[in-house]
């Protein structure tokens, strides 16, 4: 989980896939719900997504199954699913799942849950035509001090695209600026 957050995919593809493997091996459902839900955020990210949904719904069962939806990982698999299904221009499926990470990071103490399930939650926004709900969505899910490099990096590109799409070409440059500079604008809605 930690490769994954640091923004290095193939290491945390590599570590998540063995300790999936060991799970299994041993039996550890929690392990497995754990590692299932952030390798589709992985396959999700690096284009995977048969395999992103798949892994997605293999975790959600069994944290259904296993009565782990309190979980907060849990949120990881939504994100990864609603992630899959705006792609696939799936965008009732994308919502619900959406909305369901937001329900299950609600409940979640980690810190780094909350943005990534504001970025999908203010993509699915922008998908539908609402920029300024998208916006104001994402910037919630910006509180948090220190994200990872990578994260940033998405919300700021998410924030520049929605300032586009409310005719603000100069916001969006800011973001992108931003982006540059390694901050992020401060710039009000």
């Amino acid at each position: 989980i930690a490769e994954f957050w640091e923004g290095d995919a193939d290491q945390a593809l590599e570590r998540l896939q063995g300790a999936a493997g060991l799970a299994l091996e041993f039996g550890n459902d929690y392990i497995l719900l754990v590692a299932e839900s952030y390798l589709a955020a992985v396959d999700a990210r690096q284009g995977r997504l048969d395999d992103a949904h798949s892994r997605a719904r293999t975790a959600i069962q069994l944290a259904e199954r296993r009565g782990w939806i309190d979980v907060p990982h849990v949120a990881m698999a939504y994100v990864a699913l609603a992630t899959v299904h705006v792609w696939w221009n799936e965008l009732d499926d994308a919502e619900r799942a959406g909305e369901l990470a937001r329900e299950a990071v609600g409940r979640s103490p980690e810190p780094l849950l909350a943005p990534i399930v504001a970025q999908i939650r203010a993509h699915i926004r922008a998908a539908r035509g609402e920029p300024l709900s998208a916006l104001e969505i994402l910037r919630g899910g910006d509180a948090v001090e220190k994200l990872p490099h990578w994260v940033r990096f998405t919300s700021g590109l998410i924030e520049a695209e929605l300032w586009l799409a409310l005719g603000e070409p100069a916001r969006a440059r800011s973001a992108l600026d931003a982006i540059s500079s390694g901050e992020l604008s401060d710039s009000a809605i």
